[in-house]
């Protein structure tokens, strides 16, 4: 009944199963319990994802946190520089301080706003809550999250409340959270796309 408490050791379970490897890609259980939870703390806003073809013009691309240097950091810039005719929004559910000028520029250049989900009251379940509500104005959700935060895997649940959610998997040979709420997981080499294929 501490949904809090659970979602905070259930991250706290991935991280032990990330470093050092423990030699799974993918925990079906520990998911099933966080979008278990997911569903039983959501709040129904009545928002539904729209059926049929559809054109995906604003995106919200979500971050766990980013770092002054790093190669996540520059991917989410590029991207979102190189996707000119799209409005491209970020929101992070772990950053603490500021962000790089280069991102911050590129996500307001294109017409986005840049959301810190963990700075709003409450913990990490009021805070999927947040992120949920807040991804239903956008056409799809990007997820460049780290392998054990646990905050969007309750707050994309429900696939039917959600617009679409594209998974980076930017850390394909660890084990991550993501693997259940994924409608499309975008792999960046073929040997990413073997894992995925069969280890998650």
């Amino acid at each position: 009944g501490n949904f809090d408490a659970a979602a905070a050791h259930a991250g706290l379970a991935a991280h032990l199963a990330v470093r050092p490897h423990a030699g799974f890609y993918a925990s079906p259980r520990l998911e099933r319990i966080l979008v278990d939870m997911g569903r039983r703390t959501a709040r129904d806003t009545g928002w539904r994802r729209p059926a049929g073809p559809r054109t995906f013009s604003r995106i919200l691309h979500v971050a766990s946190q980013v770092s002054a240097v790093g190669g996540l950091t520059n991917m989410l810039g590029h991207w979102i520089r190189a996707d000119s005719t799209r409005t491209h929004s970020v929101a992070f559910t772990q950053h603490r301080g500021g962000i790089p000028e280069g991102l911050r520029s590129a996500v307001v250049e294109s017409g986005g706003d840049v959301h810190f989900i963990n700075r709003k009251p409450g913990a990490l379940v009021a805070w999927a809550r947040a992120l949920r509500e807040l991804s239903q104005g956008f056409d799809a959700v990007v997820l460049h999250i780290f392998s054990q935060d646990p905050i969007a895997l309750m707050a994309f649940a429900e696939p039917e409340k959600s617009p679409p959610v594209l998974f980076l998997n930017h850390g394909d040979h660890l084990m991550w959270l993501g693997v259940s709420i994924s409608d499309v997981v975008i792999n960046l080499r073929d040997a990413a796309t073997d894992l995925s294929i069969t280890r998650r």
